[in-house]
């Protein structure tokens, strides 16, 4: 067998520092705020009331009032005209029944121009029913832009439901 080396002892020591002079830190200055928005006061500048007439003088033209806001106002439904479609009879005798909602182009007028179904009823017949319906049937008070009356558009369901 072979004999174990040996392990020497650690070694224990201190460091030992040796005092000097040593200055503390000099106090801290007192730091001034930055001056505060309230505090500050603008300067004051004079503006001679009267134009000056000679050729570096310019003149600023009064600025021209802006005429109010145009106010759109949105088309309104006449109700006595917006009746239910006629049932068609195949969806009927099927059984077929939902609602649609449809996107219309409302003109000047307040005829429906443009009728088209944005989300189905889930039924070919019905769908196309409605848009005929609305198109050739129904009618609005137009939008209007100030007292002009205008184009517009508005969305409306139509629902078909067997009793």
């Amino acid at each position: 067998m072979v004999p174990m080396p040996a392990i020497p002892m650690p070694i224990q020591g201190r460091v030992i520092v040796e005092p000097r002079d040593i200055e503390p830190p000099p106090p801290p200055q007192p730091t001034i705020p930055p001056p505060r928005i309230q505090d500050y006061v603008p300067p004051i500048i004079e503006v001679p009331l009267e134009p000056e007439t000679g050729r570096n003088a310019i003149t600023v033209p009064e600025p021209s009032p802006t005429p109010p806001p145009v106010v759109l106002t949105p088309p309104h439904a006449i109700m006595a005209t917006h009746t239910i479609p006629n049932y068609p009879p195949v969806s009927r005798r099927l059984g077929e029944q939902g609602t649609l909602r449809l996107q219309l182009a409302i003109g000047a007028d307040g005829a429906v121009q443009e009728a088209r179904a944005e989300a189905s009823s889930g039924y070919t017949r019905l769908d196309e029913a409605a848009v005929q319906w609305v198109k050739a049937h129904w009618r609005y008070e137009p939008a209007m832009q100030g007292s002009n009356p205008v184009s517009s558009t508005a969305t409306a369901e139509v629902t078909f439901r067997l009793k």
